[in-house]
């Protein structure tokens, strides 16, 4: 028979049952016959107590009987009187008494006849004594037959006061026998009981709380994360053993999903999370972040392919940016030392062209040489602001770049976004599965993590970028400047021309008009001198350009760091 928990327990009641009945019957008997004792200890009592009355009335009778036959006094007779008249209630009720106490009929008839005789003894006597005096009276007493009815009387009342005395004496010790049983019962028979009901409780107890409390210590150790315990099952059939089967391949499942969670918190996201059933929440769950994981490191995978790229397109650019503002600031410091030259050339003409008069041959050959010196400053402005159109439309592409490079950090903040959500959810999930999500739970920890490094790279770039864009912006306005001020200078370079033609025009044509050359010469030299210091803006603002390609240089090696160490996180990730 297979003993099932309920079936224990019941025994142990069914045995405390038992002992109780075996206890209680017997002593519930002893009672009931105590009581019945008790009863037949007051009829007892009664019969005497009602020989004793007749008695009493039979000898008050004979005394007032005497007393009146030796006086003649009446007032004797009252005794008389009264106890006759409740002889016979008292006769009747005795009777009544004795009929329930089996007494011999023979016996009772007997003393009725006795008292009968006795009475009408006593009635003729006291009759004679009122009719015929003393000495007929004593005649009928002398013959006796009042004694005999007399010692009648006493010798059945004390054959039935012995009967009741006897009957109270078994009667009493019957009692004596069966207060002694029960006083037994009790005194050996609760200890055994109380004996018997520990130790069955204690079997069953020990029986059925062991286990318990050894699942409990399990569930408390399981509570806390720890998934090595082992529970001593052995051959239990019944309902405890069936829970600790059912508890341990719990343990079972609980350790595999911990390994699983462990395989996805290292970045494992090739392996399959098992289900135990269609109704398995948390390996679905499991199955889900794996699923989500993937398509999460494909993206930022992607993505950080991407960004890898436009760094690389923007570093290449800034290069070639790079090179030309050396090109540009080459060609400026030429230029510069061109206007220098120019500046020095019209100073020595405007001091000589006092004495133009007499030089006028060597004024016209010196006009000459600064109409060439303009062309040629001409020419290199030209060629600076073909330049600068240069440096314009390549700053513009690698505006372009910095967007497209922001539209990419947007994107890769948006997957790190995300994956802060789908970390939110997985903590949900974890904590909806209380104690047997923990594991899940340092998963979407780190997934969070990542989803912060993630977002703080994206930071990165989007502050290298900013500062790119400011740089670029900066660039654009000292281009800008400088392709203003080139223009300038080429104004002022062909109106220098011109008015060096003009003056050797005038030269040629007209020595006289010396003075008027000289005042040109001295403008000339104003606007050479504006020319050169516009020359050394440009060569200012080149100078800056090609520090600020260098420090988008710098910032574009950064992100292409920020990218690769991107790169290297999500590469963790074994899909």
């Amino acid at each position: 028979m297979r003993w099932t928990v309920g079936h224990k327990i019941s025994l142990g009641y069914l045995i405390a049952m038992i002992l109780l009945i075996t206890i209680s019957l017997p002593a519930y008997l002893n009672l009931t016959y105590l009581l019945e004792a008790k009863q037949l200890a007051d009829r007892t009592l009664a019969v005497i107590s009602r020989i004793d009355d007749l008695e009493s009335l039979i000898k008050d009778a004979e005394t007032g009987q005497r007393g009146f036959l030796l006086t003649g006094d009446t007032s004797y007779l009252a005794p008389y009187l009264q106890a006759a008249q409740k002889i016979d209630g008292a006769l009747l009720k005795f009777l009544a008494i004795e009929r329930n106490n089996a007494v011999p009929p023979q016996r009772l008839e007997l003393l009725r006849q006795a008292i009968g005789s006795k009475l009408a003894e006593l009635q003729e006597t006291v009759a004679i004594r009122q009719k015929n005096g003393l000495q007929p009276a004593l005649a009928i007493v002398l013959t006796n037959r009042g004694k005999r009815d007399m010692d009648t009387i006493r010798s059945v009342i004390s054959a039935l006061k012995a009967d009741e005395v006897m009957r109270s004496q078994a009667l009493s010790a019957a009692v004596q026998l069966s207060i002694q049983t029960t006083r037994q019962i009790m005194l050996f028979g609760l200890p055994f009981a109380v004996l018997v009901m520990f130790l069955a409780a204690w079997l069953i107890t020990r029986n059925i709380a062991h286990p318990l409390q050894e699942l409990a210590t399990a569930a408390r150790r399981i509570a806390v994360g720890d998934l090595s315990v082992s529970l001593n099952i052995g051959p239990r059939q019944d309902e405890l053993g069936i829970l600790c089967h059912v508890f341990a391949e719990m343990v079972a499942s609980l350790r595999g999903k911990a390994s699983t969670a462990a395989a996805i918190s290292r970045g494992e996201l090739n392996i399959q999370p098992s289900l135990l059933s269609s109704e398995d929440e948390l390996g679905l769950a499991f199955v889900a972040m794996v699923e989500n994981l993937k398509g999460t490191v494909a993206n930022l995978r992607s993505g950080s392919m991407i960004m890898s790229e436009v760094a690389s397109t923007v570093s290449l650019v800034t290069e070639q940016v790079v090179g030309t503002a050396d090109e540009t600031a080459s060609a400026t410091l030429q230029l510069s030392t061109t206007v220098d030259e120019l500046r020095q050339t019209t100073e020595i003409t405007s001091k000589r062209m006092e004495d133009v008069s007499y030089r006028s041959a060597m004024s016209t050959e010196a006009a000459q040489q600064g109409k060439a010196a303009v062309h040629d400053a001409s020419a290199s402005m030209y060629e600076v602001q073909s330049c600068m159109a240069v440096l314009a439309d390549r700053t513009a592409k690698l505006t372009e770049r910095s967007l497209s490079i922001g539209e990419i950090a947007s994107a890769v903040n948006h997957l790190a976004e995300q994956s802060a959500i789908l970390s939110v959810n997985a903590s949900l999930e974890a904590a909806h599965a209380n104690e047997h999500g923990l594991g899940f739970a340092a998963v979407a920890a780190e997934i969070r993590s990542l989803a912060s490094q993630s977002k703080q790279a994206v930071q990165t770039v989007r502050t290298i970028l900013a500062e790119m864009q400011r740089l670029i912006a900066g660039l654009v306005d000292a281009a800008e400047q400088s392709n203003l001020a080139i223009t300038r200078g080429v104004n002022r370079s062909e109106a220098a021309s011109v008015a060096l033609t003009r003056i050797a025009e005038v030269v040629e044509s007209n020595t006289g008009t010396a003075k008027e050359v000289a005042v040109h010469a001295m403008q000339q030299a104003t606007g050479i001198a504006q020319i050169a210091v516009t020359i050394h803006q440009i060569k200012v603002a080149a100078s800056d350009n090609l520090l600020n390609m260098r420090n988008i240089k710098l910032a574009t090696g950064e992100l292409e760091r920020a990218s690769l160490g991107l790169r290297g996180q999500i590469a963790a990730f074994k899909t």
